[in-house]
């Protein structure tokens, strides 16, 4: 079979399908096509960012993949990686695990979580309870649909919480809410302080996104030289799959870098 080509309906090829860096480095060395769309408009980059394989973004990156291309929702490899988030699901991690819940009484009892509805039924439960995880983890079920139907709005003032004030994800979660317009009205002015504050935390993600604030001058002055900083002290300490992405982008503009 060819090295591009693009299999049944979903139109995917294998550097798309991948999961094996091994395998990806022979395709990029065999000169497989970086930038093939698949039915749905995502290249082999986006399905990496989507996923969070880092190393395999990097790669990707490296071998110059095009960060400008957009998905059929207009979306790119980039916006992917920031959009996606990182709270996992714990309740839903190894299925059928047993899970101890605490009943009214204050008895230990077992019970097996095997659905995404019956997650969320504990989530709201531990909620109740003032449990910071819970809260979280509800926010992202309402934001994915995952276990509940999805309520954009719903998410964002579960992120916008008392409980979650202090939080680095949340306040990370709420700018970008305001920053593209997700389940409240779009607002740069509001989502930069937002960024700024978790980012003060050293969260990763938070620093991630005012580094592309700074990268393409969105809501604060452009300083490339900064964003190319953060992007690389990101990628480099954490491995971060934005970061990464956003240091393709400053090569491949000529930001806060000589273009190579």
């Amino acid at each position: 079979a060819h090295i591009d080509a693009q299999h049944g309906s979903s139109g995917r090829t294998a550097l798309m399908e991948s999961s094996n860096i091994d395998v990806v480095t022979y395709l990029i060395e065999s000169k497989a096509n970086l930038d093939i769309q698949d039915e749905d408009g995502n290249t082999a980059l986006m399905h990496s960012a989507k996923h969070g394989t880092q190393t395999i973004t990097e790669a990707l990156v490296k071998a110059d993949a095009n960060v400008d291309l957009k998905n059929k929702k207009g979306v790119t490899a980039a916006e992917i990686s920031r959009q996606r988030g990182a709270y996992m699901l714990s309740l839903l991690e190894g299925e059928n695990d047993d899970k101890k819940i605490m009943s009214k009484n204050g008895e230990e009892k077992m019970t097996t979580i095997t659905t995404p509805e019956q997650a969320v039924a504990q989530y709201e439960t531990e909620l109740a309870n003032g449990s910071i995880d819970a809260a979280l983890s509800l926010a992202e079920c309402y934001f994915y649909g995952k276990g509940v139907e999805r309520n954009p709005e719903k998410a964002f003032e579960l992120y916008n919480s008392q409980i979650l004030a202090a939080n680095p994800k949340a306040l990370t979660e709420v700018g970008r809410c305001y920053h593209f317009g997700i389940g409240v009205g779009k607002s740069l002015e509001k989502a930069i302080p937002k960024y700024q504050e978790a980012a003060e935390m050293k969260y990763a993600d938070a620093r991630c996104e005012v580094a592309w604030c700074f990268a393409k001058g969105e809501g604060i002055p452009k300083e490339p030289e900064l964003a190319f900083q953060i992007f690389t002290d990101l990628s480099q300490s954490d491995n971060h799959a934005g970061a990464i992405c956003g240091l393709g982008y400053c090569y491949q503009k000529g930001l806060g870098v000589s273009v190579v």
